[in-house]
């Protein structure tokens, strides 16, 4: 799994590294990305029937998981949802800062066409972030959550296609 990130962009990829600018973030955990769709729908009745004669879309939200094997500053800075301000070289100030949408891009190997990318336009970290340090031979995990928020600048969520 590899993961790009500069000032604008999150770029997860099948298989390799992850970097931040250049910088190595290493791999994400075996079990790779998730990518959600949840669906809410209104229900309409009549009188007449038990069963809805109609259903409407109300809410639509695209959730993207993933969970970083790497816990050093630079990928706490992404999981802790923290504003450029907050990182240093060596340190990461706890402040009131929030980072800046991002584009996602995220690409998975598949069976049947080589790959799939899925490219969201703008997304924010939304998961709640705990951290368990253990010994030093089983080291810390991000979980991390991103929801793809709607683009007024491209007019959607995103796109997805194969290789």
């Amino acid at each position: 799994m590899t993961i790009a990130i500069d000032s604008n962009k999150i770029v997860y990829a099948a298989v390799g590294t992850l970097e931040l600018g250049g910088t190595d973030l290493g791999p994400t955990t075996e079990d790779g990305v998730t990518i959600r769709s949840d669906q809410t729908y209104q229900k309409f009745y009549v009188d007449q029937q038990k069963t809805p004669v109609k259903n409407t879309l109300t809410e639509r939200s695209y959730m993207i998981e993933t969970t970083l094997a790497h816990s050093h500053i630079a990928n706490l800075h992404k999981a802790l949802n923290l504003g450029a301000s907050a990182l240093s070289v060596s340190s990461l100030t706890l402040d009131d800062s929030e980072a800046a949408l991002a584009t996602l891009k995220v690409i998975v190997p598949t069976t049947y066409s080589g790959s799939r990318t899925y490219l969201f336009d703008s997304v924010r970290v939304v998961s709640n972030l705990q951290i368990t340090h253990k010994k030093k031979d089983n080291p810390a995990l991000l979980p991390v959550t991103f929801e793809a928020l709607y683009s007024t600048t491209s007019s959607r969520n995103g796109i997805v296609g194969d290789a």
